[in-house]
């Protein structure tokens, strides 16, 4: 019985590591050459974690778990088949594990400001701070990567750390006490917590809010939300917010599943 696996994020290579004693046959559909660890991008931005523990390569992970690495693009699924850029996958279960892009929102100016969405937008952030030594950095967004981004940096820098929250809590997504106690810890290191504060434009120097009222900085993180990726888009299965719905199963349709931020549950 053959399953593949569309993503070789975290979510999509820890089913395979963990299910890799059943007797199925797995595809992992990954156009990378490897696996980014993405929860330690905000460590290696504050100079905690080293390059080389954000990645592993992929094909002795495959290998050993006795899985197929297909390095190429999945474009669609059509029946019970992946289509790929150079070839197809056919199988009898699949699992998408796209995980998610960045979403800015229609922000103006975005192309100022600093990503840690993949290895190498963190890779290029990290490379900022260390040749510009930034004085005063803003955040935008406080979710689980904004907070602990903010954290990590008030710890690491001798700069000023601001957050930057549309919503009136950090945390939004957390109970009221979780942002409380959270808001209370980043404040103790320093951090600066704005909150009910919406960005309307990103400049080089500054960042522009739809009060009119604007803010220096020297450099913008952009943290403040994602989206489904296009491939997640194109699918022709049921949504929640463009996300992928799925039951407690995580099955969406027949024997299709979704796991990790490309699934709504």
């Amino acid at each position: 019985m053959r399953v593949a696996v569309i993503g070789g994020g975290i979510a999509g290579a820890e089913l395979i590591r963990v299910a890799s004693p059943c007797p199925l046959e797995f595809v992992l559909i990954e156009p990378k050459k490897q696996v980014e660890m993405q929860a330690l991008y905000p460590e290696y931005l504050g100079g905690i974690a080293r390059l080389q523990d954000l990645a592993a390569p992929l094909k002795p992970f495959c290998e050993r778990v006795g899985a197929t690495h297909i390095q190429e693009k999945a474009l669609s699924i059509e029946g019970s088949s992946v289509v790929c850029e150079k070839s197809r996958v056919d199988f009898d279960y699949c699992v998408v594990a796209t995980g998610a892009a960045q979403n800015y929102f229609g922000i103006q100016g975005v192309e100022n400001t600093f990503s840690i969405n993949t290895l190498e937008e963190t890779k290029r952030a990290r490379r900022f701070v260390e040749d510009n030594y930034p004085e005063r950095i803003m955040i935008m967004g406080s979710g689980l990567t904004g907070v602990e981004s903010a954290s990590i940096l008030a710890e690491s820098l001798d700069a000023s750390i601001y957050i930057i929250e549309a919503k009136d809590r950090v945390l939004p997504q957390f109970s009221p006490q979780t942002s409380q106690l959270v808001e209370k810890a980043l404040s103790k290191k320093g951090v600066n917590i704005l909150t009910s504060t919406q960005v309307a434009e990103v400049k080089e120097d500054c960042i522009m809010f739809t009060d009119n009222t604007c803010l220096d900085c020297d450099m913008a993180i952009w943290t403040a939300g994602i989206k489904p990726g296009q491939f997640v888009q194109d699918l022709e299965l049921p949504k929640r917010n463009g996300w992928i719905l799925v039951n407690s199963h995580l099955n969406a349709e027949k024997n299709i599943y979704a796991i990790g931020d490309a699934a709504w549950v």
